[in-house]
């Protein structure tokens, strides 16, 4: 019915992580929930929509599982709870990740951080071969200086385009 309504895309959500692990075993989560979210994503693309995913916490020992079923996009990804650098790893060319900015240290770094933690981004996820979207890894918090949102905004559209 959607892609009939012209969406391009559908979002699924289950939080599959906790700060430091998946809440199930591995095996389990192949076992029980890789199918359904086979066959959810197959129908999907069938229909000719993008299947976007959300996640958060630790869920970097089933993301080659999201890659084999043919995830499209997958975030956001928790800056604190995962190894960004195996992520973009095992992402990179594979399936599109978004998020990985950490929310709440963008609230206490100095403008010269913002810049760094950008270009580290950037960088690590080889924006330029595709697959990367910028976002921070939760809402930005009202105690984030405005300076720091601007900052980021400034760093993400000059570097973005280098």
């Amino acid at each position: 019915v959607i892609a009939e309504a012209g969406a391009d895309g559908v979002y699924l959500a289950d939080d599959w992580g906790t700060q430091t692990s998946l809440q199930i075993c591995p095996a389990a989560w192949r076992e029980h929930f890789k199918p359904a979210y086979a066959d959810m994503i197959d129908l999907a693309h069938e229909r000719g929509l993008d299947v976007w995913f959300h996640t958060d916490g630790n869920i970097i020992e089933i993301v080659p599982d999201f890659v084999d079923i043919g995830l499209d996009v997958l975030g956001n990804l928790q800056a604190t709870a995962l190894d960004i650098e195996a992520m973009a790893s095992l992402t990179r060319g594979r399936m599109a990740v978004f998020g990985g900015l950490d929310a709440a240290r963008l609230a206490r770094v100095t403008q010269a951080e913002v810049d760094s933690m950008v270009r580290s981004l950037l960088s690590t996820f080889a924006v330029f071969q595709g697959g990367y979207i910028f976002s921070p890894d939760n809402t930005i918090m009202p105690d984030t200086p405005v300076e720091n949102v601007w900052e980021l905004f400034r760093c993400v559209r000059e570097y973005g385009r280098r």
